[in-house]
């Protein structure tokens, strides 16, 4: 659907726009801009600086395309990392892998070698330890 947002630049009308933007309608925002014209005459400014328009477009259609950009990381962890490490094959391995990859999202995602190593190495003494192997 077509909507029409009068006052976008407005504290209630930019959100607006944005979530009526964001449920798939075609927005067209339309502001006057005196409040900011009026700012500049007394030489005032807002009490919480807002970007112009013509950033916070640019900005939304950045954030707008960003699921179709994004790719989920792949757990570069494998199997074979832990059988290297002295896990058997079988429930206990499956039980490891999931420990490692739930250290690996806390920690963000790491994908250099050293941090990688350091979530097997710790994911291991943890499930050691828990399961006195």
């Amino acid at each position: 659907m077509r909507v029409v947002v009068l006052g976008a630049d407005g504290y209630l009308g930019w959100p607006t726009a944005l979530h009526l933007s964001a449920k798939g309608h075609d927005v067209i925002a339309a502001d006057s801009l005196i409040r900011r014209r009026w700012d500049v005459r007394c030489g005032t400014e807002s009490l919480v600086p807002i970007a112009g328009m013509k950033r916070r477009v640019a900005r939304w259609r950045e954030l707008a395309t960003l699921p179709e950009r994004w790719r989920a990381p792949k757990f570069p962890l494998k199997a074979a990392d832990f059988v290297a490490r002295g896990i058997a094959e079988g429930p206990a391995l499956g039980h490891v892998l999931q420990l490692a990859e739930d250290a690996w999202l806390a920690a963000n995602f790491p994908l250099d070698e050293a941090a990688l190593k350091t979530i097997a190495d710790l994911t291991l003494t943890r499930f050691t330890r828990d399961h006195r192997l």
